[in-house]
């Protein structure tokens, strides 16, 4: 009797291993699943940004380069999508202008998914017409004024030369298509170590081998709601405008 009830046992332990394993491949999937159907979230780390200086001296040179940890705290703070790995900063500096660029791979769908962030705070304006959240955009415009502003900064003072760098977000998808967004910061008007930044009205982009640009139909929209509402698809020759090719970009409806 006493051998058999450790067959028994020995039987069951065999149940619950079995079940156990069954367990764990259940939430395996269902992890998997989920990871497929929600952005990864605060993953950035040194190698995922490759970091360009051109023009500058070799002590500016340095600056940006020892502040990129800055930037990269920056994206991980903000919770922004690692499916825009592997991400290329440029600092270009020439007739003495300059600009900060970011380069992300940009995927709409992986973006703008349902009941995503972005894809919520769109919906909410979708009465004021046809455009698409700029919010993610907002958030990778205020990594960058962060990375400038610790580049910038001495001691109690802002070296105004570095901090009027102007901004230039370009979205590049995996079929060669590409957009830029370009923003300015107010130096000056400083606060809690980031100083605000603002949109231009004009982004570019080039698609299918082609360059068009449009402009933003309500400024005000843009900046305070981080929203970008399109003008006419059609101008007055009936020929496709700007704003036609910037919603196919993102996917928007333009029927």
């Amino acid at each position: 009797m006493l051998y058999i009830g450790c067959v028994n046992k020995t039987l069951c332990g065999i149940k619950k291993k079995q079940h156990t394993d069954m367990k764990t491949k259940i939430l395996t999937i269902i992890t998997g699943l989920w990871i497929l159907m929600n952005p990864t979230y605060g993953q950035f780390s040194d190698s995922d940004v490759t970091l360009v200086v051109t023009g500058l001296s070799e002590t500016y040179t340095k600056k940006f380069k020892d502040n990129k940890s800055v930037f990269i705290e920056a994206l991980n703070n903000s919770d922004i999508p690692s499916e825009i790995k592997p991400l290329k900063l440029e600092i270009n500096y020439k007739n003495e202008q300059g600009y900060v660029k970011l380069t992300i791979n940009f995927d709409v769908d992986k973006i703008y998914t349902a009941g995503s962030r972005y894809k919520s705070h769109g919906d909410q304006f979708r009465a004021f017409g046809k455009g698409i959240s700029f919010y993610f955009h907002n958030q990778l415009m205020n990594c960058l004024s962060e990375y400038k502003f610790s580049v910038a900064r001495e001691g109690y003072s802002v070296k105004n030369d570095l901090a009027n760098f102007e901004s230039v977000l370009t979205l590049k998808k995996s079929n060669g298509d590409f957009m830029n967004v370009y923003a300015y910061n107010r130096v000056g008007n400083g606060y809690g170590g980031m100083y605000p930044y603002y949109f231009y009205s004009t982004i570019d982009m080039k698609i299918a081998g082609k360059t068009y640009s449009t402009e933003c139909g309500n400024m005000k929209t843009l900046n305070e709601m981080k929203m970008f509402f399109v003008k006419e698809i059609e101008g007055l020759d009936g020929q496709k405008t700007g704003a036609y090719y910037f919603c196919k970009f993102y996917n928007i409806p333009v029927d």
